[in-house]
């Protein structure tokens, strides 16, 4: 296993012993600011399509489901990569 996938490893077990709770919050936190701040830079802007509350709650939403799949995305990596580290030559 080369350097880089040991670190990666290392990076994936800290992830996971972090818990699914601290990842949604904490990665997901940056974007749905992110995008919140653009809406209301539209909305002041004059270009209201929805009002700002839905739109608020609609990134909140859409930031903590593309999180959660991204978990089970780096879940399943981790799995993988443990597999194969443990698999003999």
């Amino acid at each position: 296993m080369s350097r880089f996938q040991e670190l990666r490893l290392q990076r994936w077990e800290r992830i996971r012993k972090g818990g699914i709770v601290k990842f949604l919050l904490i990665r997901s936190i940056g974007w749905i600011v992110l995008m919140c701040i653009s809406e209301f830079v539209m909305y002041a802007l004059g270009e209201p399509r929805l009002a700002w509350y839905w739109m608020a709650s609609a990134v909140l939403t859409i930031g903590l489901l593309w999180q959660l799949a991204m978990w089970f995305v780096i879940m399943r990596f981790y799995a993988r990569a443990k597999k194969a580290e443990n698999k003999p030559n």
